[in-house]
């Protein structure tokens, strides 16, 4: 799985994305593998102020489940939330893959500058 262009978000302006009422809201698509299950979770750690927000639950969820199509990528909608008024964070993330016994960690920035990863951790491509 993948968030298309999130890397280049620690560089960027929050303003850029979001305004007035929507600022800590940051709409960004998640892309899955033809046939993959996937599901993603804000870590323990960050979910005072951090939320994967999509269709079903605007104001956010600490994780979702992807389940892409079986013939082709499957793109979904949705974003982050940050919550207490915060516009910059890093969010940890744990990735959990159907028959891996381990999830996946990843630290994603929005628009914090670069955060740090876990380690040991495998890199998904969800940091691009």
């Amino acid at each position: 799985m993948r968030y298309p262009s999130l890397r280049r978000w620690q560089s960027m302006r929050p303003e850029d994305y979001g305004a007035g009422p929507d600022l800590g809201f940051y709409k960004v698509g998640t892309v899955v593998r033809a046939g993959a299950t996937v599901t993603v979770t804000v870590a323990a750690p960050a979910r005072s102020y951090a939320a994967l927000s999509h269709p079903a639950a605007e104001e956010g969820d600490e994780a979702v489940t992807y389940q892409a199509c079986p013939g082709t990528d499957t793109a979904f909608v949705g974003g982050f939330r940050l919550k207490g008024g915060r516009v910059r964070a890093c969010v940890p993330l744990e990735i959990r893959v159907p028959g891996e016994a381990e999830p996946r960690r990843v630290t994603v920035s929005l628009f914090n500058g670069p955060c740090p990863q876990p380690s040991p951790s495998r890199s998904p491509s969800s940091s691009r």
